[in-house]
């Protein structure tokens, strides 16, 4: 599986030839699926849109939609035996959600002046507890600095396979670089 990161707080995921856009806010030509944690006007002619709560199957995907505050949508995808979540502006995790997000492999962040804040990102991540963190938006880069953390790999396409992820301790990827 393949993470790179396009836009705002959209990434593209590529696992088997097909391609997956999270959090995209607009049609992206190659995607099969698009998911977008609100109800908004994406439109696309050959990706499915996926933009409600659910559950849903796709290719090899197994997606679950899980509501949340203000009718927003937290995206969790199994892909590769790798569990990814996408957030979206879901900011509420209550004891309901956080027993539907057991075991998140990767969380994509969206640290973004429409989205999480800074401090905000920092609890959230220490309740979904993810074996990799992939902040994006326009204040990831200030999220990563307030990580304190010398470790954070730097790449503009990631591959990622189970068998190495999170051994030890939470990854940090900057999608940015």
């Amino acid at each position: 599986m393949f993470i790179r990161y396009l836009e705002d707080t959209a990434v593209e995921i590529i696992f088997n030839d097909n391609i997956l856009v999270m959090e995209g806010n607009k049609s992206y030509d190659n995607a099969k699926v698009i998911t977008n944690s609100q109800e908004n006007k994406v439109k696309s002619k050959t990706a499915r849109v996926l933009s409600w709560p659910g559950e849903y199957e796709i290719e090899d995907w197994f997606f679950n939609g899980i509501e949340s505050e203000n009718e927003s949508v937290i995206f969790v995808v199994l892909i590769d035996h790798m569990h990814v979540m996408h957030p979206g502006k879901s900011k509420e995790l209550n004891a309901e959600i956080l027993d539907k997000l057991d075991n998140i492999d990767i969380l994509i962040l969206p640290v973004d002046d429409d989205y999480f804040s800074v401090e905000e990102a920092t609890a959230y991540v220490q309740k979904v507890e993810p074996k990799m963190l992939i902040p994006v938006g326009n204040q990831a880069s200030s999220f990563l600095k307030s990580l304190n953390n010398d470790n954070i790999q730097q790449t503009t396409k990631l591959k990622v396979k189970k068998s190495t992820l999170g051994l030890n301790k939470m990854e940090i990827v900057d999608l940015s670089s």
